[in-house]
């Protein structure tokens, strides 16, 4: 097969079109690479509607395949330009929303030093179940992929707890029971998908016939709303912000959810020295802060 047709038919597919997929050819150039190809192939590959493109059913399995062959030969690429060289170049991760800015972006800050040629794209998955690693080279999730051609390695577990400030308390009291959470403002985290569904764990807690608490305030970056006296909310007690002081234990003895992390990337880039250099960091960095100790309670 013509790897340029392939590719040109590649392209097309991922916009759904023949004049904005970025090649440096005319619609009508496109249109006849696509055109001999299905020629060769005995096979349309497209519907070509008023409005667009979209794959036939052959279309769809070349398509599959063709992702997988570009997605080698880029990995290969990248692999021939890391070789007794210093890791350089884009790492792109995706990670859930929200966890840049309270988790991960305090155990990355390092290795952007170690290593300042690579360029960290962290890049935010709104809703996990409708997740892939189509578009990234790897990614730090709380749950364990349904993939089995992706390399997984566990990296923790988050205890969830409930949290507040001194002020929040001094003004609305402390809880004594989970019952007097209905009497306090909920910060929630402003999260989708049902693989994020124990971070709103809170907001049931204590209730009767499946009802939920009305959360006082949703956001991406809890912490920091609760800091600012706003509410309780439901952090992961391993969360490095918490060494602060800021906010302390509520309901102590209640337990939350655990949550499981998991660095995943593609097979493919098993060889890649980026992705291993990161995935490596973030283990031995995980063991060296373990153990969060002292955290304030309040009883």
């Amino acid at each position: 097969m013509d790897l340029d047709k392939l590719r040109i038919f590649y392209y097309a597919a991922k916009a759904n079109s023949f004049t904005n997929c970025d090649l440096n050819l005319s619609p009508s150039a496109v249109s006849r690479h696509i055109s001999d190809l299905e020629h060769r192939l005995k096979a349309p590959l497209f519907y070509r509607q008023g409005r667009g493109l979209s794959l036939t059913d052959q279309g769809e399995i070349l398509f599959e395949s063709a992702h997988k062959i570009f997605a080698e030969l880029d990995a290969a690429r990248s692999l021939l330009n890391e070789v007794g060289a210093e890791p350089q170049g884009v790492l792109r991760v995706a990670i859930p929303g929200g966890w840049t800015a309270t988790i991960l972006i305090q155990y990355i800050a390092e290795f952007l030093k170690q290593y300042p040629k690579i360029r960290l794209h962290m890049i935010p998955i709104e809703r996990l179940n409708e997740f892939t690693l189509n578009e990234v080279d790897a990614a730090i999730i709380p749950f364990m992929p349904d993939r089995p051609t992706w390399i997984q390695r566990h990296l923790m577990q988050f205890h969830l707890k409930l949290f507040a400030s001194s002020e929040y308390l001094n003004i609305h009291g402390i809880p004594k029971t989970i019952e007097d959470l209905d009497f306090h403002h909920i910060i929630a985290h402003g999260v989708g998908g049902h693989t994020l569904s124990d971070l709103k764990w809170h907001l049931s807690l204590g209730t009767k016939n499946d009802k939920i608490r009305d959360p006082y305030l949703i956001v991406c970056s809890p912490y920091h709303a609760a800091e600012q006296g706003l509410g309780i909310v439901t952090l992961a007690q391993e969360n490095l912000l918490l060494r602060s002081g800021k906010l302390v234990q509520v309901l102590p003895e209640v337990k939350g959810p655990v949550i499981d992390a998991y660095y995943v990337y593609p097979e493919h880039l098993k060889d890649s020295k980026k992705v291993r250099l990161l995935g490596d960091y973030i283990v031995d960095f995980i063991k060296k802060t373990k153990n969060l100790s002292n955290l304030p309670k309040v009883a």
